[in-house]
């Protein structure tokens, strides 16, 4: 590790050029094969040329550059079969595929892909073929090709590395390299183990993981609800069409954007993942000027299409796969959910009256309402409360009517509840507590306010003069106002009386004060402001040390998506996790963003401003 680790870039070039001269030089030749003149001139495409887009993930450049990306091929290609990584390796060179850069060799047969029989030739059968267990001949032979290549290239730049040690030295290294690769691995610069979406090649096989896929999910709907990839993929559209070598030459991060709005299902296109990496790679190596050409704006439309695509690509490489079916296939032999609606050939059709009449209450009492306004006193939340209780009700008027419907075309009742839960907001638990906790503040501060000042007047001609000296001594010690509800009151009655609707019987677990750095305890201050805080800007590497001081250690599991885990530290309770996405390109977490990660730890792990001391 150490005689790896410990050599300058150029001298890990020396060695790699040594050991592996065909390896390519530069990152990212799948975006520059294409414009070259070898690409379209079969007669001149060489050996050497053919094994570098076998593994177009595989150079000098990233290699010299992170020294752990070494030790991460080395890690799992062999801690894992083959055949585990045999739909990654055949989905790397998919676009290369496509666009047939590959002289190939015909056989109708096909190749056994995973299990005991891997490798093996076999006929081509429809069942097999479709789940992915075996692989037509032609493509096959490409991905245990680059198999046997990236094997060969691990083994001579691990002789060269070693060449001259001797066996005592390799084995005082077995704790560090255990210590490593339990850990994770990272890129030089960053505080979280890097992202298997984007860094595909050099971490472990993919495997499918439905509560990652739901999680970053619920979070991306969290930040943008109801939003579908044509949606985003409208909104950064353009008329241009920088498909040119100069485009990609003069100004690559447009090139990249202008790429993202292929469709995934051409196997031409250049690969997402594959372009996200490109764009980190490149602001990584330009200024904060070329980082602020991306606004808030299209840093959450990358956020959603980098979210989209790694889910797909999670279903896509898992094994067996499902054969693909066609839509007339599946409305005629469907009976699940939202299948049988679409069945019904008789809608109900609802007059215009029954419509009026159900949204009547909702414009008289909301619209034409007067809102809540002024000082906020107990008029001004009993009001509140009245214009919640119309929009609440159009809401319940709006379930009775679908629920009829649903049930008129015959639909589980589960099916229906499931349905029904998008509209009734107001009876899932976090509504209920949100609306609780917003209540029981408002009342405290509103009780604090009402309390009378007390009177440190006194008159001298009717009173003695131990009843002075003792009222001024009262006087002196007078306690500081609250600005903050206690809650001590309120979380013992919450125990006494589970129906009490106090704020205490939320469901957020009490925190113990957790001792942490005085970083810590500003990053804190900051997510939950007081009147006297000044809001700003917190870097992203200031909220991770933050998180990890107080308990949480971090991966990056997939484009920005980083996974907070609970370990000991991190305070009462069973253990949970949390996923955060990291801002791109700049690296800046504004106080908007920031007070809804807090409100989210808040939910889900009970942090407040007073969870924590230096």
């Amino acid at each position: 590790m150490s005689r790896w680790r410990k050599r300058s870039q150029e001298e890990r070039r020396e060695l790699l050029h040594k050991a592996v001269p065909e390896l390519e030089e530069s990152q990212w030749i799948n975006s520059r094969y294409g414009y070259s003149d070898e690409s379209f001139r079969f007669g001149e495409r060489t050996a050497q040329r053919r094994r570098q887009l076998l593994v177009p993930w595989l150079n000098v450049e990233v290699l010299k550059t992170s020294p752990a990306v070494l030790f991460a091929l080395l890690h799992y290609r062999t801690l894992y079969p083959p055949e585990d990584f045999a739909a990654l390796d055949c989905h790397q060179m998919e676009s290369s595929w496509a666009c047939g850069y590959f002289d190939v060799e015909f056989s109708a047969k096909c190749v056994v892909m995973s299990g005991p029989q891997y490798g093996d030739v076999v006929d081509w059968k429809a069942q097999q073929a479709h789940t992915g267990y075996t692989l037509g001949f032609p493509r096959a032979r490409l991905v245990l090709e680059a198999q046997t290549f990236l094997m060969q290239i691990l083994s001579r730049i691990t002789d060269n590395i070693l060449e001259g040690a001797n066996a005592a030295s390799a084995s005082a290294g077995t704790d560090k390299w255990r210590d490593l690769t339990s850990i994770g691995f990272r890129h030089p610069g960053e505080k979280e183990l890097w992202s298997p979406y984007t860094n595909l090649a050099f971490s472990r096989p993919p495997k499918l993981d439905m509560d990652y896929i739901l999680s970053m999910a619920q979070t991306r709907k969290e930040e943008r609800p109801g939003v579908s990839l044509e949606t985003i993929l409208s909104g950064v559209s353009r008329d241009s069409n920088p498909y040119t070598k100069e485009a990609l030459e003069e100004d690559p991060l447009d090139w990249c954007l202008h790429q993202m709005l292929a469709k995934p299902d051409n196997q031409t296109h250049i690969d997402h993942a594959f372009l996200f990496a490109m764009i980190d790679d490149h602001l990584a190596k330009n200024d904060r000027k070329e980082a602020a050409r991306l606004n808030e704006f299209l840093l959450r439309e990358m956020a959603d299409i980098s979210a989209l695509h790694e889910s797909l690509t999670s279903l896509r490489l898992n094994r067996p796969r499902n054969t693909s079916r066609e839509f007339e296939d599946v409305f005629r032999t469907e009976k699940r959910g939202i299948w049988s609606y679409m069945k019904d050939n008789k809608p109900k059709e609802h007059s215009w009256q029954e419509l009026k009449k159900l949204g009547k209450p909702l414009v008289d009492g909301f619209y034409k309402g007067k809102a809540p306004s002024g000082v906020k006193n107990k008029a001004w939340l009993q009001q509140s409360q009245t214009m919640r209780g119309f929009v609440e009700g159009f809401f319940k008027e709006v379930e009775n009517v679908i629920r009829k419907d649903l049930e008129r075309i015959g639909l589980e009742a589960e099916t229906i509840e499931e349905t029904l839960s998008v509209v009734l907001v107001q009876n899932k638990p976090e509504y209920l507590e949100a609306i609780a906790r917003e209540e029981e503040e408002m009342m405290a501060k509103i009780t604090e306010a009402e309390k009378p000042a007390p009177d440190t007047f006194l008159d001298r001609s009717t009173a003695t003069e131990g009843i002075i000296r003792a009222d001024l001594v009262q006087t002196t010690q007078r306690e500081k106002v609250k600005t903050r509800p206690d809650n001590s009151s309120s979380s013992s009655q919450s125990v006494d009386d589970p129906e009490s609707p106090d704020i205490a019987t939320l469901s957020i677990e009490p925190v113990t004060r957790l001792r942490v750095s005085p970083r810590t305890v500003g990053v804190v201050h900051l997510m939950y402001p007081d009147a006297q805080t000044k809001p700003r800007n917190i870097t992203w590497d200031d909220f991770v040390y933050a998180l990890c001081d107080a308990g949480f250690v971090a991966s990056n599991n997939g484009g920005s998506a980083v996974r907070f885990e609970r370990g000991s530290r991190g305070g009462s309770g069973d253990k949970g996790a949390i996923i955060f996405h990291k801002p791109h390109p700049v690296l800046k977490i504004d106080p908007v963003m920031l007070h809804g990660m807090g409100r989210r730890l808040t939910k889900w792990f009970g942090w407040t401003r007073d969870s924590f001391a230096a």
